[in-house]
């Protein structure tokens, strides 16, 4: 089973949507004003070597190990004014770069209302599968996923193909997962 939080973008109520069923689009109506929304969730795949097995007192010095765990070489992409900027697994800030900026991922554009330091995006490895997220890095500096504006402390998942603007400048992530 899925779960995501999403935002209403129209009363700004925070919903949590589990997808017991595999879909891939799951319709829902907000629960305190029923608007329609549409929430994606990554394909499934139901093969038992996606799975992760913990064994516990085995090994060197009797560690935890993980067993059957499907290797993922894909990758996770920001395209952005025709460059692309590769991520790396883990938590990242992103934002403009500048001579004084310590994102660990600068973008090269001129737009004023991006922050050197605008947005935390983490990657990780479940089931296989390369899952990327986006939050707000406590800054005033727009960050929109569609029509949805994040306020710091949100983060929502992206999904491959997913466009999000930071400041006024409109990026698309692409995951490639092999």
């Amino acid at each position: 089973m899925q779960i995501k939080k999403v935002k209403c973008p129209s009363c700004e109520v925070v919903l949590e949507v589990k997808n017991s069923k595999n879909e891939e689009v799951k319709i829902i109506n907000c629960l305190q004003c029923g608007t329609t929304l549409r929430v994606r969730f990554p394909k499934q795949t139901n093969e038992a070597i996606d799975a992760e097995t913990h064994i516990a007192g085995v090994g060197r010095g009797s560690e935890t190990i993980i067993a059957n765990v499907k290797n993922t070489s894909g990758k996770a992409v920001i395209v952005c004014e025709g460059k692309q900027y590769e991520l790396r697994e883990g938590r990242q800030i992103v934002g403009r770069k500048a001579s004084t900026s310590t994102a660990d991922v600068q973008l090269d554009v001129s737009d004023r209302y991006m922050s050197r330091l605008n947005a935390f995006i983490n990657v990780i490895k479940a089931g296989g599968q390369l899952q990327v997220s986006i939050a707000n890095h406590k800054n005033q500096n727009p960050i929109k996923v569609g029509t949805l504006q994040l306020k710091p402390g949100d983060e929502i998942v992206l999904n491959d193909g997913d466009n999000f603007t930071m400041g006024m400048t409109t990026m698309t992530l692409k995951i490639e997962q092999s």
